[in-house]
């Protein structure tokens, strides 16, 4: 199989780790390194066709390796060398304890979000520009919804068990056809998160003429929010290996 390796090694302790792994994976498959090959002793990737994508590190290196899985089609597997690992299928040791053979997994389509060119495997999250400010949003989803909060995240059923349940959002079921969204901080208590169907534009509206807030995509800034931006579901899939 040709596989695309996907390595975090901003961290120190991660190198000799990830090098085991990529060790093994180059005794059964035809290997290429994203970044780092040199480091690693790997080709560089330059286009190939791969199969696969194997993620080396935390959720966060899977959530970034994803964008390039969806981009190529092709499906992707976590090997966690993180604190959580939620979206990934190996640990560590349990990856080269085992017998780890990659066509016995099973492949979970997950379900994106989308805005202004970019994909949300978790969430987006609208917020106040400054820290710990409140910020007045009307958002429309089927019917109007008004809410004076810290921001607003709008997730995915992948990411409804990250930072949206830290919220006290809705946690949602892997394949749920739905979207969860969840005010952040929101000044009137009965302002709990919501759940809709995933088929909605999610409308989000400042009510404060001329107030700017940022815009987050799975933990990213990527612009500000001034008046009005529109979410959602993205035709693409992320196609996850799972047990």
């Amino acid at each position: 199989m040709r596989i695309l390796a996907y390595a975090n090694l901003t961290k120190k302790h991660y190198f000799e780790k990830t090098k085991l792994i990529i060790d093994k994976l180059v005794k059964h498959h035809e290997v290429f390194c994203y970044d780092h090959g040199s480091e690693l002793g790997l080709k560089g990737y330059r286009g190939e066709e791969v199969e696969l994508i194997v993620s080396i590190g935390g959720d966060g290196t899977l959530l970034r390796a994803g964008k390039l899985a969806i981009s190529l089609n092709v499906p992707i597997v976590g090997i966690n060398g993180g604190r959580l690992g939620y979206l990934c299928a190996y640990g560590f040791k349990e990856f080269l304890k085992e017998d780890a053979d990659f066509k016995k997994l099973k492949i979970s389509e997950r379900s994106l979000l989308e805005y202004g060119g970019h994909l949300a495997i978790n969430e987006f999250m609208v917020t106040a520009k400054n820290y710990g400010s409140t910020i007045d949003l009307k958002m429309v989803a089927g019917e109007d919804f008004l809410y004076r909060a810290n921001g607003l995240i709008i997730s995915t059923p992948t990411g409804s068990t990250g930072i949206n349940a830290s919220a006290y959002g809705k946690v949602l079921g892997t394949h749920e056809k739905s979207f969860a969204l969840t005010p952040i901080c929101p000044c009137a208590y009965q302002k709990e998160g919501l759940v809709i169907d995933d088929d909605a534009s999610i409308e989000v509206y400042s009510n404060r003429k001329g107030e700017a807030g940022d815009i987050y995509c799975d933990g990213v800034i990527i612009g500000s929010f001034r008046d009005y931006a529109v979410f959602r579901k993205s035709s693409l899939k992320l196609k996850l290996l799972v047990k």
